[in-house]
């Protein structure tokens, strides 16, 4: 499904600009002349920011000997819902 962002609050060189952006395949690219399946005004959507992808830097993800507090694929999987692109164990 492709979505098109309008009056997003994006945080871009170091402050927040106002853009719209256009998802596609799941990745955000710019918005130009192409719509989407969906159009969603991000001012309803007040609270919510694009942001960059986030690196943890200091993470444990208990493996090997304490699988049962956290394995690898879920310290992976929740950091990858919470933002985080990139993780340092």
């Amino acid at each position: 499904m492709n979505i098109y962002l309008k009056d997003a609050k994006i945080y871009k060189d170091g402050m927040f600009k106002t853009s719209d952006l256009f998802v596609t395949d799941g990745r955000l690219v710019p918005a130009s002349s192409v719509g989407g399946d969906a159009v969603l005004s991000a001012k309803v959507l007040e609270d919510l920011v694009v942001l960059p992808g986030f690196c943890d830097v200091h993470v444990h993800f208990r493996e090997p000997g304490f699988s049962y507090k956290e394995t690898i694929e879920s310290g992976s999987k929740a950091s990858a819902r919470g933002g985080y692109t990139a993780v340092c164990t």
